[in-house]
């Protein structure tokens, strides 16, 4: 759920966005800063089959085999003493299963075309970009404590990325624990000028306390990312 301060509208997220924006569907704003023109006061859950929406839905369980449903109260369960969920698997159990197009044989996404833009463009007239890592030492115990609490922390960080960030940069999630930002006509000074002002805002709106980690992309590392790797 988003709510707009400005004149106090509330309603699901997909109401609000307009593409890669935001913007307030009564009254027609656009909203850019969480925390400051909108936040999001909860969530509801929407079912696809009948098309309602409700905040405290019932719980059940299908089995990933079979297909078979059961109530919670009801689930049969086994005990399992060694495993470990990859950020793919909860991104799977969460989400469902990855889209093709986002598969690690897709072709190039937005992020390496502009970043081979970025580079190009360097060559020929000595303007600058950076490629930054973020990376969030701290995700595997707050994920091991709430799997859940993770996920919502992630979509705020997402919002605060959209936010504070600049139209021109690029975004893109590596895996549950890192984020790349490419800033295509920035120098190493306003690159860590942007991302300390993307962790001070992360830090307000936030509620889980985040140690966020930043590095600049060395050369080699940048022909491998334009090369389609990670």
């Amino acid at each position: 759920m988003v709510h707009h301060f400005r004149c106090g509208h509330e309603a699901p997220e997909p109401h609000f966005r307009s593409g890669r924006k935001f913007e307030c569907p009564k009254c027609g704003l656009a909203l850019r800063h969480i925390g400051l023109d909108y936040d999001k006061p909860g969530s509801v859950v929407h079912c696809a089959d009948c098309d309602k929406a409700n905040d405290q839905p019932g719980v059940g369980f299908r089995c990933m085999d079979c297909g078979a449903h059961c109530q919670s109260d009801q689930v049969p369960f086994t005990d399992w003493y060694s495993f470990r969920l990859t950020p793919l698997a909860i991104q799977c159990l969460l989400q469902g299963p990855l889209p093709r197009e986002f598969s690690q044989h897709a072709g190039p996404d937005a992020f390496q075309l502009i970043l081979d833009h970025a580079i190009r463009e360097h060559r020929e007239f000595n303007t600058p970009y950076r490629v930054v890592r973020l990376s969030f030492p701290d995700a595997q115990a707050i994920k091991a404590k709430d799997v859940r609490l993770w996920q919502l922390t992630l979509n705020l960080l997402h919002d605060v990325l959209h936010s504070t960030l600049r139209e021109v940069d690029v975004v893109r999630q590596e895996t549950d624990e890192e984020f790349l930002v490419l800033m295509p006509r920035a120098d190493d000074d306003s690159a860590a000028t942007a991302i300390d002002y993307v962790r001070s805002r992360a830090k307000a709106v936030v509620k889980v306390d985040l140690t966020l980690h930043h590095s600049f992309i060395d050369p080699v590392s940048l022909r491998t990312l334009r090369n389609g790797g990670v």
